[in-house]
């Protein structure tokens, strides 16, 4: 098997099948494709059409969040390359196989993404060019997931889960290829992303997950000259997030309009949603709770540090 594509999938059929499509459209012969579904509560699966009865649907009995859903889908795969994409994200002809060809030489590769009004999503900044911070869609060696025991930590479910999985790749020496030729396309999938309830849910599994990869990984990342890794303005951009109350859909900063200093403080103090439109003193739990967290499993998160650091130094 050549390829093993890689979909976590929750509560978004129509826009599952989009992606389906798109991958199916690319024209290849020797590859699989296995959906993770994290214990949907939407329309079952198995309805989907028969162009997709191929498709290898693998189910949580509840919800494990994306990290889990990946890990668990590399154990299904039979392929030399591993091609993780989001649900929310169309395949432009020919972008896999031009993602594979630059395999040669390479441990990961991975395209430009775009939103569907044209604007591009990743990469921005020159350092994303060299650096994927991304697991919206990559490509990356089978052999790599299982030589190095790499995995996606499971402890963060969603948030920075991925930004920590390439920090790892980096400290391990793996190559990373940015492959221009290769397009996609995110639609911004609805999953939970309206209301105060999901923006709240955020907000604590933002702070919990920041706390947690800035003990973890800040002072490995740091001494061996990581581009981007949980530093203190990561702890200080979400402090102000708590106090000034402020919502910022997750695309926010990506717009290359918005990639500059200037744009992203006129950004901040222009017009924004807000996390509550209650008291914002209701936040303090939430942020409290994130703190409380990281004490309580401070021994855990040291451990992982520990690990890494031990694995690292043979690299």
């Amino acid at each position: 098997m050549e390829i093993s594509v890689i979909i976590p999938h929750y509560n978004q059929p129509q826009i599952l099948q989009k992606a389906l499509v798109s991958v199916y459209s690319q024209g290849l012969r020797d590859y699989e494709v296995i959906v993770v579904d994290d214990a949907s509560k939407a329309e079952p699966l198995e309805s989907l059409p028969k162009e997709f009865e191929g498709v290898k649907i693998v189910r949580n009995r509840q919800r494990k969040g994306a990290a889990y859903c990946r890990n668990r889908g590399v154990k299904e795969a039979d392929g030399k390359y591993i091609l993780f994409m989001d649900s929310d994200v169309i395949l432009e002809k020919e972008s896999l196989e031009a993602l594979k060809k630059n395999m040669a030489g390479s441990d990961i590769s991975y395209p430009r993404i775009f939103y569907t009004d044209g604007r591009l999503m990743y990469p921005v900044e020159e350092m994303h060019k060299h650096f994927l911070v991304l697991s919206t869609v990559f490509m990356i060696k089978k052999d790599i997931l299982i030589n190095y025991k790499l995995e996606f930590d499971e402890t963060y479910e969603i948030y920075y889960e991925d930004l920590d999985f390439f920090i790892r790749c980096y400290l391990l020496g793996l190559k990373m290829r940015y492959v221009k030729e290769a397009r996609t396309t995110h639609l911004r999938g609805v999953k939970d992303t309206n209301g105060a309830c999901y923006r709240k849910k955020r907000f604590y599994l933002e702070s919990r997950n920041i706390l947690y990869a800035f003990i973890k990984l800040h002072s490995l990342a740091k001494s061996r000259n990581v581009p981007l890794y949980p530093n203190y303005i990561f702890l200080l951009r979400q402090a102000a997030y708590l106090i000034f109350n402020v919502y910022w859909p997750p695309h926010a900063f990506s717009y290359e309009k918005t990639k500059t200093l200037r744009a992203k403080i006129k950004l901040f103090f222009g017009p924004h949603e807000k996390i509550t439109r209650e008291n914002r003193l209701l936040l303090l739990p939430l942020f409290t709770k994130s703190v409380i967290w990281n004490i309580v499993n401070i021994k855990m998160t040291l451990r992982k540090k520990a690990e890494l650091a031990e694995k690292i130094k043979f690299e």
